[in-house]
C-alpha cells in the first residue's frame, strides 16, 4: 500500500490504515489485547461498535471511563492519528 500510495503521489506516513475490531461476544479486555497484533501488521486505526457494552445513552459515561483506563496500557502503541 505504501508503494501505491507514493505512486499515486501520496505520502505514504499519512496513510490511515483502519480495522473493525471484533467485539460479539469478547469483553472490552480481549478487544483491546487485538492492538498490539493490529498495530505489529500496519493497522493505524482501530474502530468498534461499543453498542454491546453501552446499550443505553445513561451507560456510556461510564463505558468509555472503563475504556480509557483499558486503554492505558496501549498508550505507547499509538500513533497520531488511531492505534
Amino acid at each position: 500500500m505504501r508503494r501505491w500510495a507514493r505512486v499515486a503521489g501520496r505520502n505514504p506516513d499519512v496513510l490511515d490504515v483502519a480495522y473493525w475490531m471484533r467485539t460479539r461476544g469478547r469483553p472490552v479486555e480481549e478487544v483491546l489485547a487485538d492492538i498490539p497484533r493490529m498495530r505489529a501488521n500496519g493497522v493505524t486505526v482501530g474502530e468498534f461498535l461499543f453498542a454491546p457494552y453501552a446499550e443505553t445513552p445513561v451507560e456510556v459515561p461510564a463505558f468509555l471511563a472503563k475504556l480509557a483506563r483499558a486503554l492505558e496500557p496501549y498508550a505507547a502503541l499509538s500513533t497520531p492519528s488511531g492505534v
